[in-house]
């Protein structure tokens, strides 16, 4: 059974309760936090032969890229109540806001959002909202975070606990023991002072320079992380050990105070094959269902969303994913 005597990890199958780690606490302080994505509308006509079964519905298309934005809204509403969700998306792009729980606010940023560019243009859309937040600092009430994550998530724990746990940094980044791609792209936090935000832009700047340099011609889904690898070990000191260890730490990236946080805790993505035989950590934060794992990230919701809501209760969601017996998980 996944996890089972595994020491730190989730018990599916144990007669002595369920681990508190498994319940959604209350958000952590005051501070605002913005959740910030890219979303762009899948093609019209793209996955209309392969629909995906999900709840008794197939989803093809379009649907398909709306359900898994709403999933992640919904859990991070759950998860972290006082945040707010902001998609930075296509000018061109015709938003069906009726698909998608109210109250999310979208900017336009122009720029290429061809699918073969779409990872770089991730990054200098973040940067385009960057320096826009950068000129509006001082003209609101009060400081508000920012995170930007990948969409493909399930928010189980709050996030803007890290600004608080960890007052000192300018950026933070989430790692894994991993040679050639240790960070994961997936999630970055920035602290909203305007010297966060502002270095938050220089260490981006850094990364899509990189990419346009050297890793263009890479797999458009791997770009970005072979960058990103680039710059924190050219401008800091060596981290390879640091990343074996699998631990919180800090270091200085080009005159950026970086906190590298591990996946294993922070962004989290469930082994693709049958059975997850290690488990998943007490103290994951948010479940990354990247590549081919985005059907089994609805039918984790689809299946238990309503408990969660009522309970605050994820075990039984996290115990679904833990269990899923799928090779592929169709899209």
């Amino acid at each position: 059974v996944a996890g089972l005597g595994i020491s730190g990890r989730i018990q599916c199958r144990s007669s002595s309760g369920k681990p508190g780690a498994t319940w959604i606490s209350s958000s952590c302080g005051t501070e605002s936090v913005g959740l910030v994505s890219l979303f762009v509308p899948p093609d019209r006509h793209s996955g209309e032969c392969d629909g995906s079964v999900v709840g008794g519905r197939v989803l093809r298309g379009l649907e398909k890229g709306y359900s898994v934005l709403r999933v992640f809204v919904e859990s991070a509403r759950l998860a972290m109540p006082n945040s707010q969700q902001l998609v930075l998306t296509d000018p061109a792009a015709v938003i069906s806001t009726e698909r998608l729980p109210a109250g999310i606010s979208f900017q336009r940023v122009p720029g290429n959002y061809s699918r073969g560019n779409l990872m770089l243009q991730r990054l200098d859309s973040y940067i385009a909202f960057l320096d826009d937040q950068i000129k509006q600092v001082g003209k609101a009430d009060s400081l508000q975070h920012f995170i930007f994550a990948d969409s493909d998530m399930i928010v189980v724990g709050d996030l803007g606990c890290v600004f608080l746990e960890f007052p000192s940094f300018d950026v933070a980044l989430t790692f894994r023991n991993n040679k050639e791609q240790p960070i994961n792209s997936g999630m970055i936090f920035v602290r909203g002072s305007k010297d966060g935000l502002a270095k938050g832009k220089l260490l981006l700047q850094s990364v899509v320079d990189s990419y346009r340099r050297d890793f263009f011609r890479a797999s458009r889904m791997m770009g970005d992380q072979l960058a990103f690898a680039w710059v924190v070990r050219h401008f800091s000191d060596p981290l390879e050990d640091s990343f074996k260890q699998g631990k919180v730490f800090k270091s200085q990236v080009k005159g950026v105070e970086v906190l590298f946080l591990p996946c294993s805790s922070y962004n989290w993505t469930p082994a693709e094959g049958a059975g997850q035989f290690h488990g998943m950590p007490l103290d994951v934060k948010a479940i990354h269902f990247k590549g081919s794992r985005k059907r089994l990230m609805l039918e984790a919701w689809d299946s238990h969303k309503h408990q969660v809501a009522a309970t605050k209760d994820l075990l039984p969601l996290q115990c679904f994913v833990l269990k899923s017996g799928r090779s592929k998980y169709d899209f």
